[in-house]
């Protein structure tokens, strides 16, 4: 899981906080990440 975190990270850069750590649990999506859903997809 961490792998697939930081190449997100990588791919979309430090500008865009995507994903963040929660300590103890694992990962969430960032409050601030702008993120639509196609429901068509």
């Amino acid at each position: 899981m961490d792998v697939h975190v930081r190449r997100l990270r990588a791919k979309f850069g430090p500008e865009i906080p995507l994903v963040t750590t929660v300590h103890g649990v694992g990962y969430r999506l960032a409050d601030d990440a702008r993120v639509m859903v196609d429901p068509e997809h």
